[in-house]
């Protein structure tokens, strides 16, 4: 269960920092 919150924290926090860069690039 911790090991899979981790995970999709990761996953998030990877895609909330793509979208930051799209949004500062464009």
């Amino acid at each position: 269960m911790i090991g899979a919150g981790i995970a999709i924290g990761v996953v998030f926090g990877v895609s909330i920092g793509n979208v930051r860069r799209v949004l500062l690039l464009s």
